[in-house]
């Protein structure tokens, strides 16, 4: 199957925004810059079984749900999952009442949860989520040991 063009222009940006990036936060405030807006990571005591991450498009601000038990690692896979939906040009959903029960302080506009999407936008997220993952292993590699953030 042939990549669709949104996702080698995808796949072209994240090469871009990875360039010298040495962390996870890095990823994120380069993707925050291409984007214009800042991003912010939280993390959230979801129910069990519940979504593993979610972005909230907000006004003015992109928030990065993950569950706050998350491992390290999976942390920076959710994180780049979420950021792949952005480079891809994904858009949120619409709150409605999931979002109003699961997170009832927020005001929210917009939300991007993982079962809002197709399997193919879900699968491509993930492909980005994973060369994000990729990337930042190859960096801890290369100063000979694997950082905490990975782990």
């Amino acid at each position: 199957m042939r990549a669709s063009s949104r996702t080698l222009r995808a796949k072209w940006r994240l090469w871009h925004l990875l360039r010298a990036a040495i962390s996870i936060e890095d990823v994120v405030e380069r993707v925050a810059a291409w984007r214009g807006r800042p991003i912010q990571v939280l993390a959230f005591a979801f129910p069990q079984g519940e979504l593993s991450g979610m972005w909230l498009a907000l006004n003015g601000l992109d928030v990065v749900v993950f569950p706050q038990d998350a491992s390290p690692l999976r942390r920076v896979a959710i994180i780049g999952h979420e950021l792949g939906h952005m480079l891809l040009g994904h858009s949120p959903g619409d709150a409605g009442a999931a979002l109003s029960q699961a997170v009832p302080e927020l005001d929210v506009a917009r939300y991007l949860g993982r079962t809002m999407y197709t399997e193919q936008a879900e699968a491509e997220a993930e492909r980005l989520g994973t060369q994000i993952v990729k990337a930042l292993a190859i960096v801890d590699a290369g100063r000979g040991s694997i950082s905490e953030r990975l782990r």
